[in-house]
């Protein structure tokens, strides 16, 4: 059902939106530790701030989980622009391992500007 704003509202817990929100967002029934096992989220609330997916395995533009795909996002195996992760393959990486274009790192990191975190520390 679409309100006067254009808004999609639904009232199952699986629906693609609710009320005063924006966009995509699914979060499965299925639960582990109160965390959904798969959260999409490419929703907005209608005030701009964006609805971050926070499930087992999270996928959107901001994203927490053990699995994590998106933009900006925090995981233990991350793929992302952005993120800080213990396994990360992202542009962006603060990360126990890494490849990314830009990272630091703490184990072994591959990429283009990539180093230790330990070494950074070791110069002071």
């Amino acid at each position: 059902m679409k309100n006067k704003n254009n808004i999609t509202a639904s009232s199952s817990s699986t629906s693609a939106s609710k009320v005063g929100r924006v966009g995509y967002e699914f979060k499965s029934r299925f639960k582990i530790v109160g965390l959904p096992l798969l959260h999409i989220s490419f929703a907005f609330k209608t005030n701009g701030a964006p609805i971050p997916a926070i499930g087992l395995i999270s996928i959107g533009q901001f994203g927490a989980g053990i699995i994590n795909i998106s933009q900006f996002g925090i995981g233990i195996l991350s793929l992302s622009q952005f993120t800080i992760s213990v396994f990360a393959a992202a542009q962006v990486a603060l990360a126990y391992s890494c490849i990314s274009q830009v990272g630091l790192y703490i184990n072994q990191g591959c990429g283009q500007v990539v180093t230790s975190i330990l070494d950074i520390l070791s110069n002071f």
